[in-house]
């Protein structure tokens, strides 16, 4: 059962520490609203003589929203988002999901932090030593433990067993930090567990990193991260942070939703480059900036990712005598207006002398199947010399494919182009001959060494591009 203590002189005191009558009316108008308290040694400050550096505001993470107006003060009272930490973990199954600290050069650091808890003061009940679980409510000031109000006068206390573990496994440097604080203030601490000489703070004991990121995680600190470099986006970002009750995922989309259309991929391109990419990003983001996912990618069946240019914008053709029929290698010769109506995204593609034309066709699924073979195979450089793999030219792929006419290799981003487009009918037209070039699998040491696929003599290739000629 938690024990009030003396409230007379706490408001003025509160007053005086945070010496703005605007910020003080909305902080402790959201505590007495919302699930939410101050806590810690920004209360206890006020029961001995020692003067907080901070305040600490603890809210539950579904209620965040109801920071949104004490965030405006801050802001407009001149007050500067300096930080954003994530899902810090403590033990004792402690978690809190976000800090927001505010800071400004003549006032005291406001830190929000966004707890898991329903109760927010069962996060309180959850602090490591037990003359800080105290908190003021806006109304009130009180101490959860009875009997810690002693070791509190007496300026003694306990460091709970959880945190005693904790501390010995992984020597936290936040751990430390709090015990020297308390040891500064005069206070004796004791342990649960085992009683041992306090470490000084030094890097080397900074707490290994046990908490494993998958790869949404990463992306999404990464996001996060390139955001709030954006100017402006800082508060634009914290605002739909707290609308979003803490959730980071949701601010960063609404961050993207009000950016425009070229921000947005440039931001998506930017964050995919420095962390990679994972087939589980496209279903990570809500169906409407799918979209600007970019495009300049192709994703292996392994989850391998090749960077290539934009796709381009085919030009248009007219052509003469367009064959009525082309050929399948798996079904044969078929009507192409038959089987672009009757495969699945089927396309057909012209080839070969204008006086006899003739055409292949593929269906759409096992061209982009190709493209995405998990060793590259369809996928080539050109090289710069012969028998030198360290020239091969990286800023051109090429997609190799085998028309009725012959193989021919065709710049990558026309394919991306062609499996994005609902246009049906297609013209290659043979533009040059690359004398040297080199499989993308065998320069990324995927595949065996064959001499024909790494920029020896006959590695030549009929390169060429796409043009659109009709649709049916």
């Amino acid at each position: 059962m938690s024990l009030q203590l003396p409230y007379e002189g706490v408001e003025e005191n509160f007053s005086q520490l945070i010496n703005n009558r605007e910020i003080y009316d909305t902080l402790s108008n959201t505590l007495r609203n919302g699930n939410a308290v101050v806590a810690g040694g920004s209360v206890l400050g006020f029961y001995s003589d020692f003067t907080p550096k901070d305040i600490d505001v603890f809210i539950s993470r579904q209620n965040a929203e109801q920071l949104t107006k004490l965030y405006s003060v801050l802001i407009d009272n001149g007050y500067v988002l300096k930080t954003i930490l994530e899902n810090i973990h403590f033990p004792q199954g402690n978690m809190v999901t976000a800090i927001l600290s505010f800071r400004k050069p003549d006032g005291i650091t406001i830190d929000f932090l966004l707890t898991e808890e329903d109760d927010v003061i069962d996060s309180v009940r959850k602090f490591g030593l037990n003359f800080t679980r105290c908190y003021w409510d806006g109304r009130q000031t009180f101490m959860v433990d009875e009997d810690a109000l002693e070791s509190f006068l007496n300026k003694s206390g306990e460091l709970s067993s959880e945190y005693t573990d904790y501390l010995l496994q992984t020597m936290d440097k936040n751990i430390i930090l709090l015990l020297n604080k308390y040891n500064d203030r005069g206070f004796n601490i004791k342990y649960e567990r085992k009683s041992f000489e306090i470490l000084e703070y030094n890097p080397e004991f900074l707490s290994p990193d046990y908490w494993l990121r998958t790869d949404i995680q990463v992306l999404t600190k990464t996001l996060k991260t390139i955001i709030l470099k954006i100017h402006g986006y800082t508060n634009i970002f914290t605002e739909f942070f707290l609308k979003n009750n803490g959730n980071v995922e949701d601010a960063i989309f609404d961050c993207l939703r009000v950016m425009s259309d070229r921000q947005k991929k440039k931001i998506l391109n930017q964050s995919f480059q420095e962390v990679g990419f994972s087939q589980n990003f496209v279903n990570f983001f809500p169906v409407d900036l799918q979209k600007f996912i970019p495009s300049n990618f192709i994703i292996t069946e392994d989850n391998d990712l090749l960077t290539v240019g934009e796709p381009t914008a085919l030009e248009n053709k007219f052509l003469d005598n367009v064959p009525e029929e082309c050929f399948d290698f798996i079904v044969g010769e078929e009507k192409i207006l038959n089987y672009i109506q009757e495969a699945e995204n089927g396309v057909s593609i012209v080839s070969g002398n204008p006086e006899n034309y003739k055409a292949t066709c593929f269906e759409k699924s096992s061209l982009e199947s190709m493209l995405k073979d998990a060793k590259f195979s369809y996928l080539f450089y050109p090289c710069m010399y012969e028998n030198n793999m360290s020239s091969a030219n990286k800023n051109k792929t090429y997609f190799k494919l085998t028309l009725i006419t012959g193989t021919v290799y065709i710049p990558v981003e026309d394919m991306m182009t062609l499996l994005e487009n609902e246009e049906e009918l297609y013209y290659f037209q043979y533009t040059s001959e690359v004398k040297h070039s080199i499989n993308v699998g065998v320069y990324n040491n995927r595949e065996s060494m064959v001499s024909a696929y790494h920029c020896q003599e006959g590695s030549n290739l009929s390169v060429g591009k796409l043009f659109v000629v009709r649709k049916y």
